[in-house]
């Protein structure tokens, strides 16, 4: 899943990329005891109310701001109840109102603790994966070690922009199958026709001003597209943040 909210690091557009054109049949994905979490978010009323959490419960204080790091602050950004930000009720939102559910196999890379959780209670062939941090199996995403097309679906939100998305999108396409889904969100920018990267661009506080933070090495821009159909993937769903569920959820817009 993707965005472009211009200069913010949050996206609001979740990219869902498959390997065919055909939308994968997902029979065996559905997520049993999510009925609870879609309901809670489909009851929401029309008027302006604390927004729902990931796990489906109304807090009652609204969302903090962003972490002092970011500037400017982002109003609504982190929710005290579960500690989702943005692009995580988001994918929630999306994933509750999604009927076929997520095909098993899932690989999670980098995943986040508020979605690896509720993810991992709902899908029994559900694996975290990351480098350096402890997850269920440690994987370079620029060189997986796991046999070709034996995922279905693939989870890698704001993990693009830190890596060789050539060799990381080439493996991801290599070890989904052939009715695969990559669901992926990035720092992006639509009004910029090129992504903006520089490899001459190396310290910290470089990347931090010229990509947003210390260890990004790029910013996309609206040409994502094209390297998600480079890599392989033929089908790109966008899932966009709009109207109701941006006040109701604290969503960032576009």
């Amino acid at each position: 899943m993707a965005n472009y909210s211009h200069a913010r690091l949050d996206t609001s557009t979740i990219y869902a990329s498959h390997l065919n054109a055909a939308h994968p049949a997902e029979a065996d994905g559905s997520h049993d005891g999510s009925q609870d979490i879609r309901s809670t978010l489909h009851s929401q009323t029309d008027r302006r109310l604390p927004p729902a959490s990931v796990g489906g419960g109304r807090n009652s204080q609204g969302f903090d701001a962003a972490a002092s790091a970011d500037l400017p602050r982002r109003i609504d950004a982190r929710c005290p109840s579960c500690g989702s930000l943005e692009r995580h009720r988001l994918f929630w939102l999306w994933f509750a109102r999604e009927a076929a559910g997520l095909a098993e196999p899932i690989l999670h890379f980098a995943p986040e603790k508020v979605l690896a959780e509720r993810l991992a209670r709902l899908y029994a062939r559900y694996s975290t994966a990351d480098l350096f941090d402890p997850a269920d199996l440690k994987l370079d995403i620029e060189n997986i070690d796991l046999p070709t097309a034996t995922i279905r679906t693939v989870i890698c939100n704001h993990v693009l922009e830190h890596v060789s998305d050539t060799k990381a999108l080439g493996e991801i396409c290599r070890v989904l199958s052939e009715d695969g889904r990559l669901i992926a969100s990035v720092p992006i920018v639509e009004g910029w026709d090129q992504t903006y990267e520089d490899d001459s661009i190396t310290t910290p506080i470089e990347r931090e001003v010229h990509f947003g933070q210390f260890d990004h090495v790029r910013y996309y821009g609206s040409d994502f597209r094209d390297r998600l159909r480079r890599a392989g993937f033929s089908r790109i769903d966008e899932v966009t943040a709009q109207g109701r569920d941006v006040v109701n959820y604290g969503l960032l817009r576009g």
